[in-house]
């Protein structure tokens, strides 16, 4: 029964794994779902265990599983009745205090019973706690997520430890981190630099630059247009005085000219720009990934659209300039079903949108991409 560590998953990759335990989105343990039948080699030995050692592999019954399993003894107190702390290799788990009457030798005519740990640790992408450390309620949350079947990983990036993963639950629409940010219990965080010798992306950093919102307070006003959207609680505004590009985006263009799509990790998150109609590229943010198809859903960050693009369009975008001029698009929200008798939703049409003004009054801010700006519409105009 072959281990396997964090190496032995290629970045870009997918798997169906067994998720064993977790504690929040920095701290989980899976196994290769070839490995989905492990009862021979947690069956103990017929000796008992008279005096334990450190590292040592044994057999014990876990309080946290609640059964036999195999374990590696970290610690073992000093007290006149010791008890050890053991690492469930198979799982990933530590029990404290476990007595050694609960500790058995492996069973050594079992195949495979000494082999190395199964449990691989892994973390998720661009998932960080929306304040220093992850709330009490985020493990129970996870759970609920992943429900009962295999889940499928992704693998982003790696060090020699832990994996840097994508977790897409059985038959779920979003995987694990878009699930807890969309809940409020996360927040996604820009890709950060991992060990080169381990990193699909070799001798390149991965990008730490971000598109970003623009700037606004409570009470701002703003006249524009409604860009983009679906609904009242989930629109696009652009101002008069950005509708259209700026020269630094212009110039987007000749600068991913020569550009290559080696340079793009093509992950969640990631800023990018996408050649539309010819040479002209547009900033954009991928929205998912499409890996079978070379395919990626892009949202453009100054005309509040998506749409779907082939990986050979995407050019990254490396150059600090294009990351200061700040997204055009900003994303609304409105309790106004109704402005000047006309159906908010009408607002969106593609025929009523690029003919009205909208003046309106920021009432609270956003935090793009999870929530938006609410906004009070105080005047329509033609």
């Amino acid at each position: 029964m072959a281990m396997l560590e964090p190496i032995q998953f290629h970045v870009g990759h997918e798997y169906k794994v067994i998720i064993t335990h977790f504690t929040n989105p920095k701290n989980i343990y899976f196994r290769s779902d070839v490995h989905e039948d492990i009862r021979a080699i947690e069956t103990p030995g017929k000796d008992v265990v008279h005096t334990p050692v450190n590292n040592q592999n044994i057999i014990y019954k876990s309080k946290i599983l609640d059964k036999l399993v195999r374990g590696r003894i970290c610690h073992i107190s000093d007290e006149a009745n010791p008890t050890c702390d053991i690492f469930a290799i198979d799982y990933g788990c530590m029990d404290t205090g476990v007595e050694i009457k609960n500790i058995h030798p492996l069973n050594l005519n079992v195949p495979d019973s000494n082999c190395p740990g199964l449990a691989v640790h892994c973390q998720l992408h661009i998932c960080e706690p929306t304040e220093d450390d992850f709330g009490p309620g985020i493990q129970e949350k996870m759970k609920i997520f992943l429900g009962d079947g295999p889940p499928m990983i992704h693998v982003v990036n790696k060090t020699q430890d832990t994996l840097v993963v994508e977790i897409m639950p059985f038959c779920g629409a979003y995987d694990l981190s878009q699930m807890l940010v969309l809940y409020g219990l996360a927040v996604f965080s820009k890709p950060k630099k991992v060990k080169n010798t381990f990193s699909s992306t070799k001798s390149k950093v991965t990008l730490v630059l971000n598109y970003e919102p623009k700037k606004l307070r409570v009470g701002d006003i703003l006249l524009g247009k409604v860009i983009g959207g679906d609904s009242i609680n989930n629109f696009y505004f652009c101002e008069i005085n950005d509708n259209g590009q700026s020269k630094e985006i212009i110039d987007l263009s000749a600068y991913c000219k020569d550009k290559s799509t080696d340079n793009l990790n093509m992950i969640i998150g990631e800023p990018c720009a996408v050649e539309i109609d010819g040479n002209c590229y547009e900033r954009a943010i991928i929205r998912a990934v499409n890996s079978k198809e070379c395919s990626a859903t892009l949202f453009l960050v100054d005309k509040g659209t998506e749409i779907e693009s082939k990986f050979s369009c995407l050019k990254p975008v490396l150059d600090k300039q294009y990351y200061d001029v700040p997204m055009l698009a900003i994303h609304c929200s409105s309790t106004e079903e109704v402005v000047n008798g006309v159906p908010f939703k009408e607002f969106l049409s593609d025929s009523i949108k690029s003919q009205i003004k909208l003046k309106v009054v920021i009432r609270e801010l956003g935090d793009f991409p999870v929530k938006p700006n609410k906004i009070k519409i105080l005047r329509v105009e033609k």
